[in-house]
């Protein structure tokens, strides 16, 4: 993975060299904005939990699944700055280095049906999880830019190379009008480096000789398993089949700027 990944970033620079026309010029951009995030692959604990019954001598408990326990995107933040080589005025070579908050949310409810003493007692129970996972970017792009100096739309394709900083995961249980909540340092669990593959768009708009301010999206897919050591509860029903979960990253970006 990481040769394809050097070989995706030396085609990036051949492409961008293949179009150069003049003497490469330095831009500069700062940018920041919000990023929704998500995480492919992480287990769903309800899973199979229908098909649980458990039989205790005075009493009997069964499941029923109302909301499964799946990956949501989840709202979070991103910012950093961009450092441009300008081959001509269309095309040109971004390097961004950005702080970028990814993860995921799950949310589940469920509700145990305990018998006892012939008599049924219902029992909802609602379990949310949030997945924060910061990492320090760097992601060099082609930009073409098809009315050059003029402004307007650009396209981006790209490589992303992430360095996880910090991942904890919060996770909170409500039983009967009480809730339980916790949260756990996960990064020792994860991979530290993040491969991803970008895509995007934007608009610039010239606000003097030297500035234009940006409006940008763009999609990261991520191509590597980042989970490391991360195991699921193997007393949870499902277990085996997830028992070491292959998760991937997901990330929507949307950024505003400006570009010197």
């Amino acid at each position: 993975m990481r040769s394809r990944v050097v070989l995706a970033l030396a085609a990036l620079v051949l492409l961008a060299c293949s179009g150069q026309a003049r003497a490469l010029e330095l831009g500069f951009a700062v940018k920041g904005g919000l990023t929704m995030a998500n995480l492919d692959g992480l287990p769903d604990f309800t899973q199979g939990l229908e098909d649980v019954e458990i039989d205790e001598p005075g009493w009997t408990a069964r499941f029923e699944v109302n909301d499964p326990f799946e990956s949501e995107w989840y709202l979070r933040f991103g910012a950093g700055g961009t450092l441009s080589l300008a081959f001509n005025p269309e095309l040109a070579l971004d390097a961004d280095v950005l702080y970028v908050q990814k993860g995921a949310k799950q949310d589940g409810r469920i509700t145990v049906l305990v018998e006892e003493d012939n008599e049924e007692y219902v029992i909802p129970v609602t379990v949310t999880a949030n997945w924060k996972l910061d990492y320090i970017v760097l992601a060099p792009m082609v930009r073409y830019a098809p009315l050059g100096a003029e402004g307007g739309p650009y396209f981006l394709g790209g490589v992303e190379v992430g360095f996880l900083m910090k991942a904890r995961t919060h996770h909170e249980i409500a039983l009967v009008g009480d809730r339980q909540s916790g949260s756990d340092d996960i990064k020792d669990d994860l991979k530290s480096t993040d491969f991803a593959a970008n895509i995007g768009a934007g608009l610039q708009f010239p606000i003097s000789p030297s500035i234009s301010f940006l409006l940008e999206g763009r999609y990261s897919h991520g191509l590597t398993d980042i989970n490391d050591n991360l195991t699921m509860d193997e007393g949870l029903p499902g277990a085996s089949r997830v028992a070491k979960p292959n998760i991937k990253t997901r990330c929507i970006y949307a950024l505003v700027g400006l570009r010197f």
